[in-house]
């Protein structure tokens, strides 16, 4: 029985460009090929964006597919020592 490979990998979200959204590794390696996803998950994510938020974004990969699975908020800290203690849960599922 084959069963897909499904990856879970965390990006903080750096713009939102023409429904794309401009993200990036820890590693500091660009990815801009995921859309903003449709409906209030998107709404959301963007109405953060807009407010100046730090976002992490969670993309689900499986099968040549990408997809957002949820969004967090990043505490400042966070971005300077990378402790994962200091994450914000800001939104599940969508």
């Amino acid at each position: 029985m084959d069963v897909p490979n499904v990856s879970r990998n965390e990006y903080q979200l750096v713009n939102i460009d023409d429904g794309f959204l401009n993200l990036m590794t820890n590693d500091g390696v660009a990815k801009d090929d995921v859309k903003l996803p449709e409906g209030d998950l998107g709404k959301q994510i963007q109405s953060d964006f807009d407010e100046g938020k730090d976002l992490l974004v969670t993309i689900i990969s499986s099968m040549n597919e990408e997809a957002v699975s949820c969004w967090s908020l990043v505490h400042s800290s966070y971005l300077s020592d990378s402790s994962a203690g200091n994450l914000l849960q800001g939104s599940a599922q969508g």
